[in-house]
């Protein structure tokens, strides 16, 4: 019957596919035949379709080749799926996904052994790891693996709402799975997520289970990838320092440890261990091989005093940050907002920080410090004998750390090394230090007490803060309240100066559009009225005087945050000069010396130093089993490749931020609080809240702090401390005294301020530990 059909056709036409037309009555009748025919001869559609397709013989193929020609098998598909009855589609699908899988199944075998998504522990890398993206998956699919791609965005890209809208994350997720699982070597998906997932605070059994799902690897692998990135880590940074051509500097600060135990012993108790954790930084500049303590001997209690041009700058400060405060609380409205000064800026670059292993080591004592320093220098395979004799480097950290180092100097300085005399420490004082000692003297200064009208005390009764108080407090929460009790004296202080000019009325309210010109002479009037000595005495009464002068020591804080964020040295260096006078009368005598250092003893340019960096590894983000030894070989050198992968990570799979469970309080109803509680109070009134009330005077620190310089002979006491310490001849004992001295100074003097509840024994579960939260507030 084949034959005889063929021989009706013209040979011209063997081709080609013959024209579709609609089946007329003809045609039917003829398909009828042809069907009552197959059947005569004893074949269902099915086998005859079958003996056509698997017949060997020659001319067979020809013709059945001719009916198969230009997507004939696709057409058929596409007319089947839509005409076959139900009873027929579960065979029809089980012979459909037979026939993909015969094609998906050596591509994704062929594809999971030539794609270049492998990822050796032993080739864990920081490059290798930002090399890392969705795209490169879905690139190699493209290439390697077509036919099981298009299977797998059929399924799941339909469910997009739009065409336009970008490609699911979970194509190339899946796809990762079953790669691997044909060959476990292309587990480059794996690796990232195994990193991301311990990073994250993922136990050892939780990532047993994803790995048994496809989605991680094993903890046997996370461990050994660690290993080799600190080993490549390192070997990094100690090619770069290698050549001695690249200066940089090292921050180190204490890291505390909580040991828990479940099975509680008067010999198996829990322990809280004290250890330190370090950071080599990239710098532009090295310091000169010159003294820097000399500069030292020459300052005069005259150098503090402002000049002119110094007392202009501090003047436009106060007008921007006031302003600031009125623009940021919606007072008023300016289409050309004030710029913020500017002196000297550095350029935008990205810092270039290697953290360095942690160290179980006590940084509060000599040996430690000593040990410390040892142990850096050991990491960086930096030589004693060659290279400290014309090096020196800049060594940041807060108050105790700098004494310590001068200690341990003074006790090594008839060593024959320059190395081992530690000429090659400058210590540098940390600015996010000087910040948070800054916040406390200004706590401290205007605490006063619950009844005391005004006092910070009674705001922080009235708002029902907690973890403020002068013994201890939050940094973070002392740093808002602050700013919150600044932003309401400032917008009292705004519509007192209004009701004077008769420019608000009773039923004034809301956001006023303002001139520019019009805003800073009023400003200019609220600084001469409120924050100069004229206008301070000429105040009402004693909590209007101390309303000033917490106004004025907030401008000192909020102009240094802003100078360090901003990254103008220029402004650091003012405003260093101003607090140099407030500490030498804020009972912080050490840091008003190391101001003194810093300012006079250093080029400014390494203020650049001193504003980028604070590492801090938080042990939080692991678990109560943490020892020295992980965090040392696994977790601190690798803390920003973590930072690093978890948001790379993040974006891709467009994951929203996690925040508290808690809701915050209002800032607007907080400052509403305070505000009300001012007017109570009487601040700048003329009139008597309660004339038997006796409000206590703060102190003016830097009114206090230039008698300070003057009658206590501050500057002659510094130069002798510094011209003792630079004597060789000085012995043992005497090192000792001297540090028994700073030991006694610095237990009054010492910030109280602490990040962490030390004595809580917190658990440490990094499911907590808000990374970028972390950086934001380390990361000057």
């Amino acid at each position: 019957m084949v034959t005889s059909l063929h021989r009706r056709i013209p040979r011209s036409q063997w081709v080609k596919q013959p024209k579709e037309r609609p089946v007329s009555e003809d045609q039917g009748k003829n398909l009828v035949a042809i069907l009552e025919y197959i059947r005569d001869c004893g074949l269902s559609f099915g086998s005859f379709i079958e003996a056509c397709l698997n017949s060997d013989d020659i001319v067979v193929k020809r013709k059945v080749d001719h009916f198969l020609a230009h997507g004939c098998p696709a057409r058929c598909f596409d007319i089947w799926k839509d005409s076959i009855k139900k009873d027929h589609s579960k065979t029809l699908l089980t012979s459909a996904m037979d026939f993909v899988l015969k094609f998906a199944r050596p591509e994704i075998e062929r594809a999971s052994h030539t794609m270049n998504i492998g990822l050796p522990a032993t080739a864990v890398t920081g490059e290798a790891l930002e090399q890392f993206r969705l795209e490169n998956i879905l690139r190699e699919m493209e290439g390697h693996a077509p036919i099981s791609l298009a299977l797998l965005r059929g399924l799941i890209n339909d469910k997009r709402l739009s065409p336009f809208e970008p490609e699911i994350p979970a194509v190339p997720v899946v796809a990762s799975v079953v790669l691997r699982t044909w060959n476990r070597r292309a587990n480059f998906l794996q690796g990232i997520f195994s990193l991301y997932f311990y990073s994250q605070g993922a136990t050892k059994s939780l990532v047993s289970v994803l790995q048994r799902a496809g989605l991680s690897n094993s903890f046997d692998w996370i461990m050994e990838g660690l290993d080799h990135l600190t080993t490549a880590h390192l070997e990094k940074i100690q090619s770069i320092l290698k050549d001695r051509k690249q200066p940089f500097m090292i921050v180190y600060d204490n890291i505390n440890m909580a040991f828990r135990r479940y099975n509680q012993r008067t010999t198996n108790k829990d322990s809280f261990e004290n250890g330190a954790t370090a950071t080599a930084i990239l710098t532009s500049e090295m310091p000169a091989v010159e003294g820097v303590q000399d500069a030292t001997r020459h300052i005069r209690a005259s150098d503090l005093y402002p000049s002119k041009e110094q007392d202009s700058h501090l003047k436009e400060t106060y007008r921007y940050h006031l302003i600031e405060a009125l623009r940021r609380r919606g007072t008023i409205s300016l289409k050309n907002p004030i710029p913020e000064p500017v002196k000297n800026k550095l350029k935008v670059e990205r810092t270039k920080a290697y953290p360095l292993p942690s160290m179980h080591i006590d940084q509060s004592t000599v040996e430690g410090n000593r040990d410390i320093l040892d142990k850096i220098m050991k990491v960086l395979q930096l030589s004693p004998e060659t290279f400290f004799d014309q090096t020196r480097l800049v060594v940041a950290g807060d108050q105790l750390t700098l004494a310590r180092i001068r200690s341990v100097a003074r006790l090594r300085w008839d060593e024959d090394l320059a190395y081992y005399r530690v000429e090659w420490a400058i210590p540098v004082l940390q600015l996010f230090h000087l910040q948070m000692v800054l916040a406390s003297t200004i706590l401290k200064t205007h605490w006063g007490t619950r009844t005391t009208p005004g006092s910070l005390s009674s705001f922080v009764a009235a708002l029902e803060k907690k973890r403020i108080s002068p013994d201890k407090s939050s940094f973070h929460d002392l740093d808002e309240f602050l700013r919150h009790v600044f932003d309401a004296i400032v917008l009292l202080i705004w519509e007192i100066k209004l009701k004077s000019e008769e420019e608000l009325s009773s039923k004034s309210s809301g956001q006023m559009p303002h001139s520019s010109m019009d805003v800073m002479d009023k400003v200019d009037g609220i600084i001469g009225q409120y924050l100069t000595a004229t206008g301070l005495g000429g105040m009402a009464n004693q909590q209007s005087v101390n309303a000033a002068l917490f106004i004025r020591d907030m401008l000192f804080y909020i102009e240094l945050g802003s100078a360090i964020k901003a990254g103008d040295i220029g402004r650091i260096l003012e405003m260093i000069r101003w607090l140099t006078l407030t500490f030498q009368a804020g009972g912080n005598r050490n840091y008003a010396n190391e101001l003194l250092r810093l300012h006079y003893g250093y080029p400014p340019t390494f203020i650049k130093s001193t504003t980028i960096f604070l590492q801090k590894s938080d042990t939080r983000q692991k678990s109560s089993n943490l020892n020295w030894g992980i965090l040392e070989k696994k977790i601190a050198p690798n803390v920003r490749t973590f930072q690093e992968i978890a948001r790379t990570v993040e974006k891709m799979f467009k994951t929203p931020h996690c925040g508290t469970n808690h809701s915050a309080p209002s800032s607007v109803a907080d400052i509403d609080i305070i505000k009300q509680r001012c007017i109570e109070a009487g601040f700048f009134t003329h009139d008597d809240i309660s004339p038997d009330l006796v409000v206590p005077a703060v102190r003016d620190l830097l009114a206090e702090g230039r008698n300070n310089i003057v009658d206590k002979r501050r500057i002659a006491v510094f130069k002798k401390c510094c011209g003792r310490y630079c004597n060789e001849d000085a012995g043992e004992m005497d090192v000792e005294m001297e540090e028994e001295e700073e030991d006694a100074e610095m237990d009054e003097e010492r910030p109280t301020i602490a990040d962490d509840e030390a004595l809580e024994f917190p658990e440490f579960d990094i499911s907590q530990f808000d990374l970028d939260e972390f950086v934001e507030n380390n990361f000057c």
